[in-house]
């Protein structure tokens, strides 16, 4: 693999310009130089990642009773979905070959995740307690959809949080809502988290 390709900082064509140049491809000042040159003349970026509005620790558990009053694969999955800090189509889209209910583990394969990387989720009592009342619903598909023939989308929770009238943006701010539960409540480092 040659410089080029394994590129992978922030200004590409600064790189690719200042290779060219080590190869004798060009001469004189990288015109793509960010850091005295470029910063100086082009006005500043602000930061354009707005993290998503979250419950707090508190907000999320008060919301999981009237979560627990309603029937269906959409409720069930929302409280999935604020147990495990999974994301939407993760958690809607869970298979029955992805649980092993005997090892209390739930296998995220890596093609279903952000990262790529297949995700292991330990299951709680009260994550087990969710499951079984999903036994059998569908041969294959842990929350099936209204017509059984998949699971349900991905934008249902958002939209029974809606009809709750729970003020979040969207559901995936209950990862958040996680993340700053365990920060303040305890010692694990992040990457556990």
């Amino acid at each position: 693999m040659d410089y080029l390709e394994r590129c992978t900082g922030s200004n590409r064509i600064e790189q690719v310009l200042e290779a060219a140049k080590a190869r004798k491809l060009r001469e004189g000042e990288n015109p793509a130089r960010w850091r005295g040159h470029l910063d100086k003349r082009l006005p500043k970026q602000g930061s354009r990642v707005k993290p998503f509005t979250s419950l707090s620790a508190e907000e999320t558990a008060r919301l999981m009773r009237p979560l627990d009053s309603l029937e269906g694969a959409v409720a069930r999955a929302a409280e999935l979905m604020i147990l495990t800090a999974t994301r939407n189509s993760e958690t809607c889209g869970v298979r029955w070959s992805e649980l092993d209910l005997e090892q209390k583990l739930w296998t995220i394969p890596g093609e279903r995740i952000k990262t790529g990387k297949t995700h292991r989720i330990p299951l709680t009592d009260a994550m087990l307690e969710v499951i079984s009342q999903q036994i059998s619903q569908h041969p294959e598909w842990f929350f099936p959809n209204s017509k059984r023939i998949g699971c349900i989308p991905s934008n249902v929770i958002g939209r029974l949080l809606d009809t709750l009238k729970v003020h979040i943006s969207v559901p995936h701010g209950f990862r958040s809502t996680f993340r700053v539960w365990a920060a303040e409540t305890t010692n694990y480092p992040r990457e556990a988290c």
